[in-house]
């Protein structure tokens, strides 16, 4: 992989239908340095599907040099439709708008790293308004963003239904 320079640009390339993928691939093969944005996505398969899609479908995009880099190389690629363009001019992307794009996304998937992935009968532990590192036992999956959880309450077991993102497999402690 190349190492990006302040000449280098981030520019938007249109795949075709369906082709994010391969067109991802095949500039990877060929040393190209290129940001397709991917989200988690949202189905109500399996709790523990780790399936991704684009962010934007479609596009991808790719850092290349004016005057270096081979356009035509990468607008030829099996996949892809063209470069994206405002009348006659290339869509050009600032390095600024791609970090705030990879944050976002980043943000997105730690939003949803938290997911439960647990067994019945896991030890987990709830941490809530309310609940500080209070010990449970994961019973199973209910929608999408909760769990119901066993929790020993007076001196006697209550199912509970808790967000996911109040589960932890382990106690979690701040530190003030």
């Amino acid at each position: 992989m190349r190492v990006a320079d302040e000449n280098m640009h981030w520019f938007l390339l249109l795949c075709k239908g369906g082709h994010d993928h391969r067109v991802e691939m095949q500039l990877g093969n060929l040393g190209y340095i290129y940001y397709r944005p991917l989200i988690r996505k949202k189905g109500k398969k399996r709790a523990n599907d780790n399936s991704f899609i684009s962010l934007f479908p479609g596009y991808i995009f790719v850092n290349l040099t004016i005057g270096i880099s081979d356009f035509s190389k990468v607008m030829y690629l099996p996949g892809v439709s063209k470069f994206v363009v405002f009348g006659e001019r290339y869509a050009v992307m600032s390095e600024q708008v791609i970090n705030s794009i990879k944050a976002a996304e980043g943000k997105h998937c730690s939003e949803h790293s938290n997911e439960v992935n647990f067994r019945k009968n896991d030890k987990v532990f709830i941490n809530s308004s309310g609940f500080n590192n209070v010990e449970a036992i994961f019973r199973e999956r209910v929608g999408e963003n909760r769990s119901l959880l066993l929790l020993k309450f007076l001196s006697k077991s209550r199912s509970v239904i808790v967000k996911d993102s109040c589960v932890s497999p382990e106690p979690i402690y701040n530190q003030y």
